[in-house]
């Protein structure tokens, strides 16, 4: 008896690991490296600081918080917005992306500049600029 529910157990986890629906298998956009990306990644410094994803009530929408070490132009944000929107946010829809500078906190302090894709892009700039 209690060889074949030992039995059972390990086949069952067998099917489990093995199978094509195994979480271990799925691959997620969070997984998506630059290298399998059509758009170069932006000669800009930037950082991404923080990401939520989905709600319940939104579960593909995501909001990326991006740290700016200085001002940069409106080209460079849409630089930024569509390579993020490529590695990060390939599955968020829609995808809000804000940008702050280096003395700017989020949650705090307003954004310095965002971008969403709602379903295109668009940009707007909040502060000064570099023009």
């Amino acid at each position: 008896m209690k060889k074949t529910s030992m039995l059972i157990i390990f086949c069952t986890i067998i099917l489990i690991s093995c199978s094509p629906f195994s979480i271990s298998n799925q691959t997620t956009f969070d997984e998506k490296t630059s290298e399998q990306s059509d758009i170069l990644k932006p000669d800009i410094e930037y950082s991404i600081i923080n990401i939520d994803k989905g709600t319940s009530a939104t579960p593909n929408k995501c909001i990326i918080d991006i740290r700016l070490s200085n001002l940069i132009q409106e080209e460079d944000i849409n630089q930024i917005a569509k390579y993020v929107k490529e590695i990060e946010g390939a599955k968020c829809e829609p995808l809000f992306i804000y940008y702050f500078l280096e003395n700017n906190q989020p949650g705090i302090d307003s954004a310095w500049a965002y971008s969403n894709f709602n379903p295109d892009l668009e940009v707007k700039i909040n502060g000064m600029t570099v023009d």
